[in-house]
């Protein structure tokens, strides 16, 4: 769905769509349907004037019905009928029906799946200025799927025409590259810019890793406050690797007052999302009783874990673990 209002009052659109303009009477739908500009929200209402600017071959109207139709809303749902609306709003060069063409031919749903036809509507979206279509295309080039030939190069070019448009997913996506250097020159600087401009807009990925770039000072200067502010942020949205440093932090006071307490929760939940620096904390503090009770089966447990993960340390105390465990319930029995 898509709505834009230009300056307009309710009565200037009211008074265009009665005396037939396509346009307002697109904007009228859009108002009744969201309940804008003091419009009164009525679906039936939307749905009216939606049709009879689609009917007149407008296609902001007909991307927009496309769309009620697909989902049921205000009409009774009808795959076929949306599938016509969105692909003669996308003939006309609607940019996000183009979009949205491209994806359901990507998709296979209710067109066939077509790579090359996909890659169609995405490059003609992009030439009407979609960031989406730019973003998805940078992405197929990345991954070298659905008959795309990969080339990190050309997804890094589309990544950067529509970080340019500050669509967050191209920036993270974009500063990754400039991180790893993959596809382009490395340049840990640009790297932190566009991490910074993805993390201030909420993306979990983009301040995981601004917070490893203000610890290890690679691209910014070091700034273990800002470190632990940014991991804190990317824990609490569920990223593990985060979630696991921010559990070290705790127990370092990297950044931070140490607290074992606090620690404990974020390596739990970083171990069981598969990071081996947390479970080999983990090891050694229900070892040592560091923080918690003393407890031989979950050292073994994390240290196992850990070890599995390739921790050369964990490996050697499981090992022992596992031995002298042998050995005091084969002395138990014995007695």
């Amino acid at each position: 769905m898509e709505s834009c209002f230009f300056g307009k009052t309710l009565e200037e659109y009211a008074a265009g769509a009665e005396s037939g303009n396509p346009p307002d009477q697109t904007e009228l739908g859009l108002l009744h349907l969201e309940g804008n500009l003091g419009a009164e929200k009525d679906i039936n209402l939307a749905v009216e004037w939606l049709s009879k600017a689609a009917a007149a071959k407008e296609p902001k109207a007909q991307y927009n019905l496309s769309y009620l139709y697909s989902v049921g809303l205000g009409v009774e749902k009808d795959p076929a009928k949306a599938l016509d609306l969105l692909r003669s709003a996308a003939e006309a060069g609607y940019p996000q029906a183009e979009q949205n063409m491209g994806t359901l031919h990507i998709l296979g749903e209710t067109v066939p799946q077509d790579t090359e036809a996909a890659l169609e509507w995405y490059r003609r979206a992009a030439e009407h200025g979609d960031l989406v279509a730019l973003y998805q295309l940078g992405v197929l080039h990345l991954e070298g799927k659905n008959g795309v030939e990969g080339n990190l190069a050309t997804a890094a070019e589309y990544f950067r025409r529509a970080a340019k448009g500050r669509l967050v997913d191209a920036q993270y996506n974009l500063a990754h590259m400039y991180y790893h250097g993959q596809g382009v020159v490395e340049d840990k600087k640009e790297a932190f810019e566009l991490f910074s401009a993805a993390a201030k807009r909420g993306s979990p990925q983009a301040q995981y890793y601004l917070s490893l770039i203000y610890d290890s000072g690679d691209g910014a200067e070091k700034n273990p406050e800002l470190s632990f502010y940014w991991c804190r942020e990317a824990a609490n949205a569920g990223i593990g690797n985060a979630e696991a440093n921010l559990g070290m932090k705790f127990l370092s006071g990297d950044g931070t007052e140490a607290n074992f307490e606090k620690a404990v929760p974020w390596l739990l939940k970083g171990a069981e999302k598969g990071s081996v620096g947390a479970a080999a904390c983990l090891g050694l503090m229900y070892e040592r009783g560091d923080g918690v009770e003393p407890d031989p089966e979950l050292s073994l447990k994390y240290h196992l874990l850990a070890a599995d993960g390739g921790d050369a340390e964990s490996m050697a105390r499981a090992a022992l673990a596992l031995i002298y465990g042998e050995s005091e319930e084969e002395d138990r029995i014995k007695r």
